[in-house]
């Protein structure tokens, strides 16, 4: 097993910015002293703010400016993602006097063993998606699993999601995985890999099918993978205590650090 070190962990959240360029961050833009990231279909905070910041604090008030007129252009709220690795001393304090508020935090998790016992139970078949007919199936699971009124994410925009997932998938570089039971696709999952890291993404089941384990199996299945090719460090991201922390936490992966999107509640002078 990796040590985390914190120059792996900082590597890792720069990993992710990368993973999904072209994905769900449909554009990006260095700044002064930090980095915008942004998405021209979803609206979501979670895909559109700036991060990276590394600058003073007698010039933050320069820099949030940027930050808000930019966003405010393209019609999205002006938001920072802060992480332990984020440069600026007391940015959290800073982003409060700004008029930002905490918006979500992300608990950052890592697979903490060095092999993983991937047990595919009768009548399921994991397929890894190759053809356009294949995304239609994999689309089709990700709008029940993501479209359920219950769920955590009942507010996502799933056709903005949709639309980026049929273009990042002309790419090819990321490894989609359908779960299939009884011969009907009920579970998915996205690898995102370089030579040092992988992302897993997208882990979805359809509602009629949750509490059989096909979530795990389809997670686990992108920890094989990424194993197989020699990745040591996997992560992922969810909802800082929330059910789906607890659930990745009993498969193998441990909360190493946490993310907290700030959004502008202030008000404008646009």
């Amino acid at each position: 097993m990796v040590e985390l070190n914190n120059e792996i962990l900082r590597e890792a959240e720069y990993a992710h910015y990368d993973f999904q360029s072209g994905v769900y961050f449909t554009d990006s833009k260095i700044i002064d002293n930090g980095l915008i990231l942004w998405n021209t279909v979803i609206d979501d905070v979670f895909w559109n703010y700036a991060t990276k910041v590394n600058i003073s604090s007698d010039k933050f008030d320069d820099f949030i400016e940027i930050v808000k007129k930019f966003f405010i252009s393209i019609n999205r709220k002006p938001s920072v993602y802060v992480t332990p690795f984020t440069v600026t001393r007391n940015v959290e304090d800073e982003l409060l006097k700004s008029g930002f508020k905490a918006n979500y935090k992300d608990a950052w998790m890592f697979y903490e063993y060095d092999n993983v016992k991937l047990e595919i139970p009768k009548d399921f078949v994991i397929k890894k998606v190759e053809s356009e007919k294949e995304l239609e199936i994999f689309l089709e699971v990700f709008d029940k699993a993501y479209g359920n009124p219950d769920d955590v994410y009942n507010d996502m925009d799933n056709a903005g999601y949709i639309q980026c997932i049929k273009e990042s998938f002309k790419r090819n570089k990321d490894f989609y995985f359908l779960g299939y039971f009884k011969n009907k696709p009920v579970s998915i999952s996205v690898l995102s890999f370089n030579e040092k890291y992988a992302g897993i993404y997208t882990v979805g089941t359809i509602p009629k099918e949750r509490g059989n384990g096909f979530g795990t199996i389809l997670t686990l299945k992108c920890v094989d993978e990424a194993m197989k090719m020699g990745i040591k460090v996997i992560f992922l991201q969810t909802e800082q205590g929330s059910y789906n922390e607890k659930y990745y936490d009993n498969i193998g992966f441990k909360t190493k650090f946490i993310g907290t999107g700030y959004v502008f509640e202030g008000e404008s002078n646009e």
